[in-house]
């Protein structure tokens, strides 16, 4: 019965990897299934900054600690073995507090006196694919009695599979987005300022704008931009030459996905601004000018292709041209 349970899962979890769902619905679907076969009180998916050693959990059914102690696992995640041996060794197969301490010696650890006693008994994690420092897990918990070995060796089969799929659902999706702009793209998943996951092309434009920041959660400065423009691209940073670091945040479920990448010689927007167009008029023909078609620019603006054309019919006039092509030539001896 265990081995057919364990063969219907893996099914599922692969069936995952060409699904329609947004990232955190794929990451809910996943805990339901480990759930469904490794039975626990509660199980998440964690993203820790092995730097700071902070990070953001993402519960599908809450937490057996109640904030107040979460609040406190910071103070303590040095201790927790698993995020050492990740630190370590990288990507981690799944572990549990016994598999480092004997019972006795667990208890008197300090994350366990002052976070897990009294509501979290025992722990297992496993590692996903993540970007450099960054430790992604799954991590399941019980409120009594250990997880056996038996259960470690069930998740010791799914663990490559299930990062498999996760890992190709946010380059896939990095794809398409690329194909849309024509520019590389990143991926950046989260709730609230909180990443869950992104890209290694996401962290290095991250890096490269907003360096020393925190790989677990977008600049401050980034964020309080992005919340107010859903679904809007809006610019980050400027770059040298007249580019600029573009951002769109749009909702995914309970969560957002956002698309990161870089303009380089874009038509200058003083020029378009001085010649009577708006915010969004500028971002219509700087894409006209790179070769975008109206339903291209719809996609990456998010705005329907009627809009798009309306827009394109106010900046022939406002530019003085009677068509697309005359409006490209202009643009492009402005770049």
């Amino acid at each position: 019965m265990l081995l057919r349970n364990l063969q219907s899962t893996c099914a599922e979890v692969a069936s995952l990897a060409e699904a329609t769902l947004s990232y955190s619905d794929t990451a809910k679907r996943i805990m339901r299934l480990l759930r469904g076969l490794v039975p626990c009180d509660t199980v998440n998916l964690g993203t820790i900054d092995l730097g700071t050693e902070e990070g953001f959990h993402f519960a599908l059914d809450g937490f057996l600690m109640p904030p107040e102690r979460r609040e406190l696992l910071p103070r303590f995640m040095h201790q927790n073995p698993m995020v050492e041996f990740a630190r370590q060794h990288g990507l981690n197969p799944p572990l549990r507090f016994t598999d480092f301490y004997t019972r006795r010696q667990f208890e008197e650890v300090p994350i366990y006196r002052e976070c897990y006693r009294g509501y979290t008994f025992s722990m297992i994690t496993f590692g996903i694919a993540a970007p450099p420092g960054l430790n992604i897990n799954f991590v399941l918990s019980r409120s009594a009695g250990d997880f056996t070995d038996d259960e470690r060796e069930i998740l010791t089969i799914l663990q490559p599979l299930v990062s498999s799929v996760m890992k190709q659902r946010i380059l896939r999706e990095g794809l398409v987005e690329a194909h849309a702009r024509g520019v590389p793209v990143g991926i950046v998943h989260g709730s609230a300022e909180f990443v869950h996951t992104l890209d290694e092309q996401a962290l290095t434009l991250l890096q490269a704008h907003f360096p020393g920041r925190p790989r677990h959660r977008l600049p401050e400065a980034a964020w309080r931009v992005l919340r107010r423009e859903t679904r809007r691209v809006v610019t980050l940073a400027d770059l040298p030459g007249g580019g600029r670091l573009c951002a769109r945040l749009g909702p995914d479920i309970e969560a957002w996905r956002m698309e990161l990448w870089e303009e380089n010689a874009a038509v200058p927007a003083a020029k378009l601004t001085a010649a009577g167009l708006t915010g969004r008029q500028v971002d219509v023909v700087q894409w006209l000018a790179k070769g975008k078609s109206t339903a291209e620019i719809a996609m990456i603006l998010g705005i329907s292709p009627r809009t798009v054309q309306k827009h394109l019919e106010t900046i022939y006039r406002q530019l003085g041209v009677e068509n697309r092509l005359a409006a490209i030539n202009l643009c492009r001896q402005w770049m």
